[in-house]
């Protein structure tokens, strides 16, 4: 059995932007402390390279302005092909309202939670965890791991396609792939829609957005209220 020898990657990785940076685990001036700094320093750059400023401005509307909102990104990691052995929990939690937290304290770095989004994977066994190819820890989840914040609309009945971006810039398109379902919610028993991101991983459709959905329904021959996307017709039950 491999051990969690590891843990300490992602562990790091949180504690260096999370504190302020004149901690080192090693006298400051050693030569250990040096290259624990000058990893960390590599690691930022390198997030900065990968990740780029985006400017979100979707005032044209449109599929290509989500995607153009969204930008080039890091994109999702080949996480479902990736065994490494379950690490554990270190206090990582996605609350109900998208928000990341390290050990009840926000995740402020936008750039740091796009790259943790890029390794997340929900397994069968429900759980959901931040992957690598050397290990894997739990991420707690409210609700859902992301939120769907803009929707771009095009074509009319059968052939209309429904596209969403997400809070971490994912854009997905309602198809038989990436599903579209409303769950009811209490205590009132209203609907709440999740689409379907990738792997196990939905977006919860933000209210704002709702309202925009159900702008759009209409029934089907049956006179069930739902719609079109991607081919496939989507209950609104």
């Amino acid at each position: 059995m491999r051990s969690c020898k590891t843990l300490g990657t992602l562990r790091t990785v949180l504690e260096t932007f999370q504190k302020p940076r004149r901690s080192c685990p090693a006298p400051l001036g050693s030569s250990e402390c040096y290259v624990i700094l000058t990893a960390n320093q590599a690691a930022l750059q390198a997030f900065k390279q990968r990740i780029r400023a985006r400017q979100h401005d979707v005032a044209a509307g449109g599929l290509e302005a989500l995607i153009k909102a969204a930008g080039p990104g890091t994109g999702p990691r080949p996480v479902e092909s990736w065994n490494p052995p379950d690490c554990g929990d270190i206090g990582l939690k996605i609350g109900a309202d998208g928000l990341w937290l390290y050990q009840g304290t926000p995740i402020g770095r936008m750039p740091l939670v796009k790259l943790f989004a890029s390794i997340l994977r929900k397994d069968a066994d429900g759980r959901t965890y931040l992957v690598t190819p050397v290990e894997k820890i739990v991420v707690e989840v409210e609700d859902a791991p992301f939120h769907a914040v803009e929707m771009a609309v095009e074509g009319e009945g059968v052939d209309q396609s429904l596209t969403f971006r997400t809070n971490v810039d994912d854009v997905v398109t309602v198809d038989a792939e990436h599903t579209l379902r409303f769950v009811s919610a209490p205590p009132d028993g209203g609907l709440k829609p999740y689409v379907r991101v990738r792997g196990r991983l939905d977006a919860l459709v933000t209210r704002a957005v709702y309202a925009d959905l159900v702008a759009l329904a209409v029934e089907n021959d049956a006179g069930v209220l739902g719609l079109w996307s991607g081919g496939v017709w989507w209950p609104m039950a």
